[in-house]
């Protein structure tokens, strides 16, 4: 059976992507695309299915970490946010300690992902949306540092 990395890209509008290892051996060309869609923050609570039809499968859980800088111009763009991202980090939380998953969360900083790039061959399968890149790189970083290790 394959162990699924799940990698979240959060926000108002959040890619989604799930990496099937098979074996659970990580490796970064031994995967497929599993699941790669956006979720709108309309439709967040599509997490509690999906962790409970893979909960067996799911080794990772990869979160973009959300933090507030004090920078000027930063906490300016931040007015009157509602924090979609931190929002969405919370239900992800709650739905992985619901079904068990919550010590397979890892967070990864934003800039993480800007190191890896995507494969020719998985190109159709994630499709266009930046945010779903976004979190397939998440993914592929974890893979890379992770290389030889089961999930």
């Amino acid at each position: 059976m394959s162990k699924l990395l799940v990698s979240i890209d959060p926000g108002g509008t959040t890619g989604v992507c799930a990496l099937a290892f098979p074996g659970g051996l990580i490796g970064p060309d031994a995967y497929t695309v599993h699941t790669a869609l956006e979720v709108t923050f309309n439709n967040r609570f599509w997490y509690a299915g999906f962790f409970n039809q893979y909960r067996d499968q799911i080794g990772v859980i990869l979160l973009e970490r959300f933090k507030l800088f004090g920078k000027q111009a930063t906490m300016n763009a931040q007015i009157n946010s509602e924090f979609p991202s931190v929002r969405i980090i919370g239900i992800v939380e709650a739905y992985a300690h619901m079904y068990g998953l919550f010590d397979k969360i890892c967070f990864q900083e934003p800039n993480d992902r800007k190191s890896a790039k995507i494969p020719k061959e998985h190109w159709a399968a994630i499709g266009p949306s930046d945010h779903v890149k976004d979190a397939y790189r998440h993914g592929r970083y974890y893979a890379l540092l992770n290389r030889g290790k089961n999930i």
